[in-house]
């Protein structure tokens, strides 16, 4: 890639149609197949041809002017290189800039530098919940809303939003443990054509056991009777 059609590619990121849709998760559009006996993805056929470019490289990342306060190296998304916009969904929204200042005008022509303490911990909130930086800001908030009553019940809203959004991510977390164990079982542990089940916890395979005959067993009972 030229130099010079860098900055054509980068406005095509911004606002292509791969972007906009990846954006609204519609996700697999699950539903009945045509023969009504299994579910199927009706978008992903779509999907094949309209692959998610938010997450590819595309040219190596240089260094930005994003604001100071947002996370760097020492966090899971780099803000201060590359195009910080494209970096989460709806980011022209969801950072400092034009458009997060069209959304609140209160920090309409402001630098992003000047903004309150309020909305930079609001915008770490969003982008960045286990960040240090939020963390700074959210003390330095708290202390501020000390005896501000305005102040302190939109404190107590941004903090109640992290609660839900790390609640969220940590039942992601554990989702994705499970279906990992779920493998590891299948191609592991489980006989070819066995029968596997699960509840909230463990995973059971239905197995011979000497002297019981046929019964289920938790993971752990599987990895010790094959050990």
């Amino acid at each position: 890639m030229s130099m010079y059609s860098l900055p054509r590619r980068i406005k095509a990121l911004s606002d292509n149609f791969s972007r906009r849709y990846y954006e609204k998760e519609l996700g697999a559009g699950i539903g009945p197949s045509p023969g009504l006996t299994e579910h199927f993805g009706y978008t992903e056929p779509f999907r094949r041809f309209v692959q998610n470019e938010l997450f590819s490289p595309q040219a190596n990342e240089i260094p930005n002017t994003a604001a100071s306060w947002l996370p760097g190296d020492d966090y899971y998304t780099n803000f201060h290189e590359g195009d910080p916009f494209l970096k989460v969904p709806e980011g022209y929204a969801r950072l400092p800039g034009a458009g997060y200042e069209a959304l609140h005008p209160d920090v309409e022509g402001l630098d992003p530098e000047d903004y309150p303490d309020i909305h930079k911990m609001a915008i770490l909130a969003d982008v960045a919940p286990y960040s240090r930086e939020y963390n700074t800001f959210r003390q330095v908030v708290g202390k501020q809303a000390q005896g501000n009553t305005e102040l302190e019940i939109e404190y107590e809203k941004i903090l109640k939003r992290v609660k839900q959004t790390r609640s969220l991510r940590d039942a992601e977390t554990k989702t994705l443990r499970a279906r990992q164990t779920e493998v590891h079982l299948r191609s592991q542990l489980v006989p070819s054509g066995c029968p596997l089940s699960s509840d909230r916890a463990n995973f059971y395979m239905l197995a011979p056991r000497l002297g019981k005959g046929m019964s289920y067993l938790s993971l752990r009972e599987a990895v010790a009777e094959r050990g």
